[in-house]
């Protein structure tokens, strides 16, 4: 089951508070922060765009939220040239 953006926001908030900076982030999560589709986001995987996501267990998957992060400073500098 999916978590609400309110959800998603809390769990980042308690994350931070904690002191955990490079914590994992869901799928669903990194979809919402890039604005892609389930599709877009393994098709820039395919493509190069994006690193393969960490196996956490048998059935579940993420991203360091530094590799997100480097993702949108490079697209911001991009964007900008």
């Amino acid at each position: 089951m999916n978590a609400t953006p309110a959800q998603d926001f809390s769990r980042l908030l308690t994350a931070q508070r904690a002191g955990f900076d490079d914590f994992l982030l869901r799928p669903h999560e990194v979809r919402a922060i890039l604005g892609v589709s389930k599709s877009t986001l393994y098709r820039m995987i395919e493509r190069g765009e994006l690193p393969p996501p960490q196996t956490i267990s048998l059935r579940c998957v993420g991203w360091r939220r530094s590799v997100i992060e480097k993702k949108l400073g490079a697209a911001y500098e991009n964007a900008r040239d």
